[in-house]
């Protein structure tokens, strides 16, 4: 029986390794590239640094508010901008401690992404012009894309070179 049981725990942390292990290490990446980038911005332009990154950081806060405002979650402070501290922006919410008090979180935590993508599809309306649609409506298939027999080996090499050039 207890090994049974050892066997069966076993597999599920491999399970939960295998699902969620390269998600977590691609979070601790990215919180240490974000952290390299931010150190390098500031020491190189000071406090201008973060005007140059408000447009984004209010687009952010804007979002996690968006979520509270459909989810029906009161807001008790938002703060889009704020040019001091290591926050720079910051939405603070009441939430209920119940099963929809959890799919809210889920949708506020995620507000940024999905409202970061409709203003980039936005600005990508409005600079390229496109008359009929958002999305374009030209066929192309995914052989198409990746027909080039270099193209994953050079976008390898790509992000290599970058990641090597964020952390000297």
């Amino acid at each position: 029986m207890a090994d049974y049981l050892t066997r069966t725990l076993s597999r599920a942390i491999n399970q939960f390794l295998l699902l969620f292990g390269g998600i977590f290490l691609l979070a601790l990446l990215l919180c240490a590239v974000a952290s390299q980038i931010r150190g390098a911005g500031e020491s190189a332009l000071g406090r201008n640094y973060y005007y140059i990154v408000a447009p984004g950081v209010v687009c952010h806060e804007t979002g996690h508010a968006l979520g509270c405002l459909l989810t029906g979650t009161r807001i008790s402070r938002f703060e889009p901008f704020r040019p001091h501290g290591r926050e720079l922006g910051s939405v603070t919410f009441l939430m209920k401690d119940d099963v929809w008090g959890n799919i809210s979180k889920f949708i506020i935590a995620s507000g940024p992404v999905w409202f970061g993508c409709i203003v980039i599809l936005l600005l990508t309306k409005l600079f390229t012009r496109r008359s009929s649609s958002l999305i374009p409506t030209t066929d192309v298939s995914i052989e198409h894309l990746f027909s080039s027999r270099h193209y994953w080996s050079d976008t390898l090499k790509t992000a290599g070179k970058m990641l090597l050039n964020v952390f000297r």
